[in-house]
């Protein structure tokens, strides 16, 4: 197989043709292009300004100068003709001078990037002109031999494709094993039933004894009675010694505290030290890594004021955004309106409802109103009805839980270590396809 060393201005030719130089375009759709999505309808189009927009048809690439450098550019396959931002640049490969599939892989590839940020122009914000683009250069093979080149890389995309469909059906298996494991656990048939464990209704009145003492002692507010549960509340039986009960009943619920918004955000976080969690970091907490870790806010002095505390090991339950998505901070810190902390008599009962919520999640959801920021309030995590066992048993099906979370994590480990695996293989062959040839020769 031959080799030529080319620059990019050998392959290709501006295509750049005006909307006003056609008689009608008044059918043509406005295009734009995205890093992921190629070529796609644009939401931004001046079309009071159609004239001047540049026509785009099969056959051509098209890529916005300030953005090349993070791949966005793209080739249209589709038999169509449309309209682009003059702002953009647009150009075909030459009869037979190079595959423009191939083209485009080598643009988006390690290498292509490193020459597009190498030959862009600017200081503050680098842009890649046609002319700029026309410096790169590549070696390939004739076109023939291009063709053959295509085809093996196509194959292994189309079977990395293909593997990584399979292993997202193999991670969605074992989300639905999670899921069994937590349902059998909560309907008492994950764990053995042991006739010598208190029934769940003592371990209630001690629950009921240490609130009133709280309260008495001016650390808990009184709380409103809750309904009793109906009969229609109860979805499914329970064992011999288990309780329906609220929420409410277990622990003590209480809403973070956030009265400022992000229009505000600077006089809140301007210099912050105070750790302030939000949404996005509870429901990055894991079953067996439950701990909330990451945090990308800081409140200030004025922030803290407007907020409080609350302690390290803390149940989080979110109410917004991101419904009933649950773990435990890792660190004192400030907690938001759209987070309720849940505090129990010790932290078996705290996991044990931990756990729970994770198989309420769906049914919390359905009382979220289908509006664009969805969310639940405290009344209906009071109210939330809960298969309660004694403590005892909360403490072995937690402990089992554990290991079973922990044997889905490690499945999940392994079939994503497959993914990345199947992943750096299809790198490898572009690489040696589209890039260690230029080292080589060079």
């Amino acid at each position: 197989m031959s080799l030529n060393k080319v620059i990019i201005g050998d392959l290709v030719e501006e295509f750049s043709i005006k909307a006003k130089e056609i008689n009608d375009y008044s059918s043509y759709e406005f295009l734009g292009v995205s890093n992921d999505d190629g070529i796609t309808m644009s939401k931004y189009a001046a079309q009071d300004k159609a004239d001047e927009y540049k026509v785009i048809e099969k056959g051509c690439f098209a890529y916005n100068p300030y953005r090349i450098n993070v791949g966005s550019i793209a080739y249209l396959t589709e038999d169509v003709r449309g309209l682009i931002s003059p702002a953009y640049v647009v150009f075909k490969t030459k009869r037979e001078s190079i595959i423009p599939e191939l083209l485009l892989k080598f643009l988006k590839s390690y290498e292509g990037l490193r020459q597009i940020k190498l030959h862009a122009r600017g200081t503050v914000r680098q842009a890649l002109r046609f002319k700029d683009l026309c410096k790169i250069n590549l070696t390939i093979p004739d076109y023939n031999d291009q063709k053959n080149l295509y085809k093996k890389i196509s194959t292994v995309e189309n079977e990395t494709i293909n593997f990584n469909k399979e292993i997202d059906n193999q991670l969605k298996l074992v989300a639905q094993l999670r899921h069994a494991f937590l349902c059998e656990a909560m309907r008492g048939n994950l764990v053995a039933q042991n006739s010598n464990d208190e029934p769940a209704s003592e371990l209630l009145k001690i629950i009921k004894a240490e609130k009133e003492k709280l309260i008495a002692e001016g650390k808990l507010k009184k709380q409103n009675s809750l309904p009793e549960i109906k009969l229609e509340e109860i979805p499914y039986e329970i064992p011999k010694g288990w309780m329906w009960c609220r929420l409410g009943e277990i622990g003590n619920l209480k809403r973070g505290k956030s009265k400022y918004r992000p229009r505000n955000a600077e006089i809140l976080f301007e210099h912050g030290k105070y750790p302030f969690i939000q949404t996005g970091d509870v429901s990055r907490a894991k079953f067996t890594n439950d701990i909330i870790t990451t945090i990308n806010s800081y409140y200030n002095d004025f922030g803290l004021r407007q907020s409080e505390i609350q302690k390290k090991g803390t149940l989080c339950i979110t109410i917004a955004a991101h419904i009933a998505e649950c773990g435990f901070l890792g660190f004192d810190s400030c907690v938001p309106d759209s987070i309720v902390c849940f505090v129990a008599l010790n932290k078996t009962i705290e996991k044990y409802i931990y756990y729970y919520v994770k198989v309420a999640k769906e049914e919390l959801e359905k009382f979220a109103p289908a509006t664009a920021q969805k969310n639940i309030n405290l009344g209906i995590l009071n109210i939330l009805a809960i298969p309660f066992p004694s403590l005892a048993e909360q403490q072995r099906i937690v402990s089992k839980l554990e290991q079973l979370m922990q044997l889905c994590d490690d499945l999940e480990k392994i079939i994503t270590q497959s993914r990345e695996q199947t992943n750096l293989l299809l790198h490898a062959v572009l690489r040696e396809t589209l890039e260690e040839r230029i080292e080589r020769i060079n």
